[in-house]
């Protein structure tokens, strides 16, 4: 493309035909005299090309709700991606959430804006793939706005559940007390493995601070009915 200025010189003037006109314009190409009051200037050739269409969208650095956590709004995108985050914006059924919201149980969902950078544009929804931390999973639906300069992508409802209570005497956090707890209190006690801080605090059922010979055989009694409930229950 090229643009073509008229001027028209003020009465009791006339433009320099000589060659002495300076332009101060950016892109300039060159002057077409008309008349001694008349002038048309012309910019150089611009070329406009087609945008650039984005046909994946994909946010990473996704963290899902914990219990007891506060909402993730520091995501980002793929390095390279022609494109930005411009939103992030938590909801539940009450509505939206600040940064300072402790999850509890329930049902919450999130959605996420991106604007393309320049030169580039959102494709038609039906061809663009969205993903949240590589996997479509989480994405429930996605749309278009403004003419394909804004898109959205509202994730599918995000459980956050109540932690189980821990069981007393469940060394091997397999949700119940068995044999097997006792054989690996055991195992601990003689040396042969070794249990982590949670395992251990499962696995001391006296609640004297260590895990002993004795918490291997109340465990042992409790499998076999002997006793109903661990001395640590009552203290």
């Amino acid at each position: 493309y090229r643009m073509r200025i008229n001027l028209e010189a003020d009465e009791g003037h006339t433009f320099d035909r000589s060659g002495g006109i300076s332009m101060i314009i950016d892109s300039y190409g060159g002057l077409q005299f008309n008349s001694d009051t008349q002038l048309a200037v012309f910019t150089e050739q611009f070329t406009v090309s087609a945008p650039i269409i984005i046909d994946t969208v994909e946010v990473i650095d996704f963290e899902e709700p914990v219990f007891g956590s506060n909402p993730d709004f520091d995501v980002s995108v793929p390095e390279g991606a022609p494109y930005t985050v411009t939103l992030v914006e938590w909801y539940n059924g009450h509505g939206s959430l600040a940064d300072d919201f402790v999850f509890v149980p329930g049902a919450y969902y999130v959605v996420f804006e991106f604007a393309p950078n320049e030169g580039y544009v959102f494709g038609e929804v039906s061809e663009t793939t969205m993903l949240i931390n590589g996997s479509s999973e989480l994405v429930m639906s996605y749309y278009c706005f403004s003419g394909s300069d804004s898109f959205h992508i509202e994730t599918v409802d995000l459980l956050v559940e109540e932690p189980e209570a821990d069981i007393i005497g469940d060394a091997d956090g397999d949700g119940e007390v068995t044999t097997a707890d006792a054989l690996l209190a055991l195992r601990y006690v003689m040396g042969l493995d070794e249990l982590d801080e949670e395992q251990l605090a499962q696995a001391d059922v006296d609640g004297d601070g260590e895990v002993t010979m004795i918490d291997c055989l109340l465990i042992q009694r409790y499998v076999m009915g002997v006793i109903a409930a661990f001395p640590i229950d009552n203290p």
